[in-house]
């Protein structure tokens, strides 16, 4: 099915060096980073959402072989909502991904160690390009439902038209993320993150939880 497209036009500065376009996954906005350091936001169909997401990623996973990744942009998630989300649909513990390789804690570079790590790194590419004021992705909560073990389902908040929106991009982001790990089995160890000592340091600690 597919959802109401919602028509904004934006153009803002966005300093992160990132050449590819991600998509804001059920709002039917596409964001499209320029090389001239700006972002632009289009009106596209909610089918082809996942696809493109999947084409775009392979794009810019290009790029870590060919020089070394520093993440720029991080954004702390709302931990407790995408926890038991990560739980309907890995049936994993939430707490097996924290501080998992490079992208799974609380600070990032380098290339991700593995498909999970990768997740994690496309989940902060969600975050970093929804259309939502910093301010609210700290604090606005979204509504979403454990269909059953596997299946999630975001709802939408009643809330003004901004907050809104912002949720509902949130919930989608967590959802794709907790989809895309749940492809991969149960972490039993925490792999390392090579490209920073104190990512390594916070791997070794978290290995004991």
């Amino acid at each position: 099915m597919i959802q109401r497209l919602w028509r904004i036009k934006d153009t803002r500065p966005l300093n992160l060096g990132v050449f590819c376009c991600l998509i804001c996954l059920s709002s039917g906005l596409i964001l499209t980073p320029l090389r001239n350091g700006t972002i632009t936001t289009k009106n596209y169909e909610t089918s082809d959402i996942r696809r493109n997401i999947i084409l775009a990623t392979k794009d810019r996973e290009t790029e870590f072989h060919s020089k070394p990744q520093t993440k720029k942009f991080r954004i702390r998630r709302n931990v407790m909502q995408m926890a038991r989300m990560l739980k309907c649909m890995s049936g994993c513990n939430p707490l097996s991904y924290r501080g998992y390789g490079c992208y799974c804690g609380y600070m990032g570079s380098g290339q991700p160690v593995d498909d999970i790590d990768r997740c994690c790194l496309q989940h902060d590419w969600c975050y970093a390009f929804i259309s939502c004021p910093q301010t609210l992705i700290y604090f606005v909560p979204y509504t979403w439902q454990c269909m059953n073990p596997g299946a999630a389902h975001c709802g939408v908040a009643s809330m003004p038209g901004v907050s809104q929106k912002c949720a509902t991009q949130l919930c989608e982001c967590d959802r794709e993320f907790a989809r895309c790990v749940s492809n991969y089995p149960c972490p039993r160890k925490k792999p390392g993150c090579k490209a920073s000592n104190y990512i390594m340091l916070q791997t070794i600690s978290n290995n004991d939880i």
